[in-house]
């Protein structure tokens, strides 16, 4: 598993590799997370639900809502603990 953040125009890109789809949105998130990060915090526990029609919109769907806690809530995700991908 591998991330890398590229510059890309006006905007930032990130690559991902992963040996299953669950490990791709584990490496997004540990990504996201050092991005965002600012130091230390008190350690949270989120549970997260979305959905999308395919595994890429459902990534992007995923770090959106990362985005949405951490711009609302404050909230910097550091790993994930469970991802379960289903076709529903």
């Amino acid at each position: 598993m591998t991330y890398r953040w590229l510059e890309h125009t006006s905007e930032m890109e990130l690559s991902l590799s992963g040996e299953s789809a669950e490990a791709v949105f584990d490496e997004a998130t540990v990504a996201l997370g050092e991005l965002l990060a600012e130091g230390p915090g008190e350690p949270v526990e989120r549970e997260l639900r979305v959905s999308a029609q395919d595994l890429p919109s459902l990534l992007a769907e995923w770090l959106g809502e990362l985005i949405y806690l951490a711009e609302t809530d404050a909230f910097i995700p550091e790993r994930v603990l469970r991802v379960e991908l289903s076709e529903h």
